[in-house]
């Protein structure tokens, strides 16, 4: 018996890590197994976005599985004033691929209009072991249509190097951008 009381805890302990670990209700919650997740592309539907990148026509749309590429967040605000519509645009063209050579972020707010001098920024790889970051703060973003589901837009800009950022062209423009993204269903916001 005295064994038993000492072994009881650990025992314990086991049966709940393994159930919190195996919870399969799929609410999202921690340790829980959520289907959307491990196929994004199917449960939220197509994912697009074009733009022309100082001359060069870039595309993706490509859903990772975390549901941080290619999809639209809605992204609430700790004073309760109006959410933040972020976008994080990559070119890839299969779901988790690490190998993009264009990626764009979009914060504006999140409603339907014109925003202009939006700070947006973009990144882009120039060699395996050369990259440029680009800031714009004179952006334009209109939202053309915003659901619960999706979301539309255009975009545009002069972006400048950071000065983080050396041997790269000092300034890019960006022209003719396009989305058309699902919302994300998780609440792992992209920072």
């Amino acid at each position: 018996m005295l064994q038993l009381s000492k072994i009881a805890p650990f025992v314990l302990f086991v049966l709940m890590a393994q159930t919190a670990c195996t919870n399969k209700t799929g609410t999202g919650g921690i340790g829980e197994s959520d289907p959307a997740q491990s196929q994004p592309e199917a449960s939220l539907g197509n994912a697009t976005f074009s733009a022309v990148i100082d001359g060069i026509a870039v595309s993706g749309g490509a859903i990772d599985g975390l549901q941080q590429n290619n999809v639209a967040h809605l992204v609430p605000k700790d004073d309760g004033s109006a959410s933040t519509l972020r976008l994080w645009l990559f070119d890839t063209k299969t779901p988790d691929d690490q190998n993009f050579k264009h990626s764009l972020r979009i914060e504006v707010p999140g409603k339907v209009g014109a925003n202009e001098r939006v700070h947006l920024s973009t990144h882009i790889i120039l060699s395996q072991d050369h990259s440029g970051s680009y800031y714009s703060d004179n952006g334009s973003v209109t939202i053309l249509t915003l659901s619960a589901t999706r979301v539309t837009g255009t975009f545009s800009g002069k972006f400048r190097n950071s000065p983080d950022t050396p041997n790269v062209k000092p300034q890019i423009t960006v022209t003719d951008g396009k989305f058309d993204l699902p919302m994300a269903t998780n609440k792992l916001y992209p920072m």
